[in-house]
């Protein structure tokens, strides 16, 4: 396959992707504050976690050996507790030490949630960056030589690179995205980009090496620029999904072979917290020095948006979303998930999600941070206030429908129990009924049964109804029986393997996979048209000569296959993701029945939809007869999707599923189900509950499934 070209088309990306109120915290620059008597940054003493392993080792309590591989590299990492399997790799020229740096001699940087330490094989200096819990992050090096007690000097000179437009203007972390020559030189006529986890992953990573995998979605590490004069960077799969870099460079020298993806996720989203919590910290400080009272006037003006800003921040609300799972390789995402705290039932905001979002509960763990707890009391109860009426639904704007109920009820819980000096007013929205153990019971009570007594279809929408809603167990041993009693029945067959690949571990899941793109691939198979839509759903990335068969049906043939191809090559990667969605909107406009009705089902499918092909969907939604069948899934697409400021519109498509959920047919009434559920808005809770007794062990399946979802933590 050609080598995919990304074109940079926006310099500043990160912080481009998040627009908010005139007055944000980039526009007030404090460049002059170091000196400040509110802050004096190089005179006040500090008490980061660096300058007491400093003191530590000057008193002789603290003793760091030197080894001839790494010179102090691992008994500092085991000093400052940062754990190998956070390391990332920076393959560009760039940072203080760039002419060490290359793809053959890469920096490693470790962290953990105040320090970060860089290292460079045969580079003379261990770099240092720690967050003081009031005076931003404070600048370290130690030479790389043999001596009795070694020196850990603080080094001002950072602030050339670190107080800047990028990092809010307060000492902090830089964390870019740059255009690099094969010798690693950053060309920075290209410009950069600010990389945060607003920033879209395509644009993640340029200079940096990434180990990992993430499904059809793209993004520039692993790769550079090759023609000089064309802001291009050759994207390609030899630069993307790497498990290790054991064959790139040579990994004497360093702790690890891995730079992982969800490190690299981790740190990009806690760099630019780290910065909105110094900054905000540093004007409140600032604006009570001058005040008659001491006190700063958190209610209006750029304090006020100050703490907005950040409450935006922490709840992930400009969150570029991800469209495909991701998966580290170094064991970072385990190690990081372990930390906690976590409240009385085990969960904890380090837990990822990594499937559609960074964390299952898109609240920011730095909330925790001893920078965080060190803001002065009046911030911290400010910003308390405003996530208790963004979590309680005081606040109504459309930018907050993205955490639902489920999400809101789980962090207000979690933190109920983790953060001494939350307010007892703090409450999460009362958006109707809850799902309660009991309900919960019944709902897992229906699938389980489903999954031990109903036959095929309904056996497999049993089976991934419990994988959704992590409740796997059973669901393989009950499919390795259907491979031995029906594994050769075509079109059911397509069924057992889907079940098989989302319940067997990676190598085996590759496995299953290939077997439905083979079904697919025999183009005079009886089970073509299932296999396609199963690899669709499945997230299959089609290459190569893959990819031109998907693409020869979806522009030769007619009817389900040519969508259900269609909705394959949108998965399949950048190239095809934009005008792939407008040709999925445009069968909308099909006389065929049957392809309105799978266009609409695949786009419901889609994790987001550009605004043309919304216009489109909304458009088809609204001109649907009412008797027709294909309404239900063109309701279910334009519900999901419809963006925010579409209040009235999303809530007539709801009305109507509810209707659906009611009185349509059997598969009317099962797709209102996903739909509601995915919704995970409670307020049906009490239609669904209902459900769970219909005649119809489809519908009951639809109904637990939705309830589950809605409940899940």
């Amino acid at each position: 396959m050609k080598p995919a070209r990304f074109v940079a088309l926006f310099v500043g990306a990160g912080l481009g992707a998040a627009v908010v109120s005139a007055g944000q915290l980039t526009e007030r620059p404090l460049i002059r504050a170091l000196a400040h008597p509110a802050i004096e940054y190089y005179t006040r003493p500090t008490h980061d976690l660096v300058a007491e392993l400093k003191s530590r080792i000057e008193d002789g309590t603290a003793q760091i050996p030197f080894d001839e591989s790494t010179g102090y590299l691992r008994p500092v990492l085991d000093a400052l507790h940062l754990p190998v399997e956070s390391q990332m790799l920076v393959m560009s020229k760039t940072g203080v030490q760039g002419l060490y740096t290359g793809p053959s001699n890469p920096r490693a940087i470790y962290f953990n949630d105040a320090v970060t330490v860089g290292y460079i094989k045969g580079a003379p200096l261990l770099e240092f960056a720690v967050e003081d819990p009031e005076q931003g992050v404070i600048f370290y090096t130690l030479d790389q030589k043999p001596q009795q007690r070694p020196v850990i000097e603080r080094k001002p000179a950072c602030l050339s690179c670190h107080q800047v437009y990028s990092t809010l203007h307060v000492p902090g972390m830089l964390t870019r995205s740059v255009f690099m020559a094969p010798d690693g030189l950053p060309l920075s006529q290209f410009g950069s980009y600010d990389a945060d986890d607003r920033t879209p992953f395509r644009r993640r990573w340029g200079g940096w090496y990434v180990t990992g995998t993430h499904g059809a979605m793209r993004h520039i590490g692993n790769a550079v620029v090759t023609d000089r004069e064309k802001r291009d960077v050759t994207v390609s799969d030899s630069t993307l999904h790497p498990i290790s870099l054991e064959a790139t460079f040579d990994g004497r020298g360093y702790l690890s072979t891995h730079s992982d993806i969800v490190a690299l996720m981790v740190f990009a989203h806690q760099s630019h917290m780290t910065n909105l919590i110094t900054r905000i910290g540093w004007e409140a400080r600032i604006a009570a020095a001058a005040a008659p009272d001491h006190r700063a006037d958190l209610s209006t003006g750029s304090l006020r948006d100050g703490v907005i800003e950040l409450v935006d921040y922490l709840f992930f609300v400009d969150e570029d979303p991800l469209a495909a799972p991701v998966r580290g390789t170094s064991g970072f995402a385990e190690t990081f998930a372990a930390q906690g705290p976590a409240d009385s039932r085990g969960r904890s905001l380090r837990q990822f999600d990594l499937e559609r979002r960074l964390l299952k509960y898109p609240c920011s763990y730095m909330i925790y941070s001893a920078a965080f707890r060190a803001l002065p009391a009046a911030v911290r109860m400010a910003i308390y206030g405003r996530m208790g009426d963004v979590l309680s639904g005081r606040d109504p704007n459309p930018k907050y429908a993205r955490l639902s109920g489920a999400d809101r009820r789980a962090i207000v819980e979690i933190l109920r129990e983790t953060v001494p000096d939350l307010p007892n007013r703090f409450s999460a929205a009362t958006d109707g009924a809850q799902v309660n153990d009991s309900l919960s019971s019944r709902a897992l009570r229906v699938l389980r049964d489903a999954l031990d007594k109903e036959d095929r279809w309904i056996k497999v929408h049993a089976a991934e109804a419990l994988l959704a809603v992590g409740r796997p167990d059973g669901v393989l041993r009950a499919f390795e029986s259907e491979l031995t009693s029906k594994g050769a029945e075509a079109k059911y067959r397509i069924g057992i393997w889907r079940v098989l690949a989302q319940s067997t571990s990676e190598h085996e899941r590759e496995q299953w996979v290939g077997k439905i793109l083979t079904a697919f691939l025999d183009t005079d198979g009886p089970d073509r048209l299932h296999a396609a839509e199963t690899l669709a759903k499945l997230g299959y990335h089609a290459r190569g000569r893959e990819a031109d068969a998907f693409e020869i049906v979806a522009r030769t043939r007619r009817g389900s296959l040519a969508v259900d191809a269609q909705w394959v090559l949108v998965n399949s990667g950048p190239g095809n993701n934009v005008n792939g969605e407008m040709r999925l909107a445009e069968l909308l406009d099909s006389d065929d029945d049957g392809t309105r009705d799978d266009a609409a089902y695949a786009i419901r499918h889609l994790p987001k939809l550009s605004s043309a092909a919304w216009e489109k969907l909304a458009a088809a939604a609204k001109r649907e007869p009412a008797h027709s069948g294909v309404r239900a899934n063109l309701m279910s697409a334009a519900f999901l999707h419809a963006p925010p400021g579409e209040n009235a519109q999303k809530a007539s498509f709801k009305a109507e599923l509810v209707k659906y959920a009611q009185s349509g047919t059997t598969d009317e009434k099962f797709e209102a189900c996903a739909v509601l559920g995915q919704a995970g808005e409670s307020d049906v809770l009490p239609l669904l509950a209902g459900l769970l007794e219909s005649h119809d062990p489809d519908v009951r399946v639809g109904a637990a499934q939705a309830i589950l979802r809605i409940g899940r933590p």
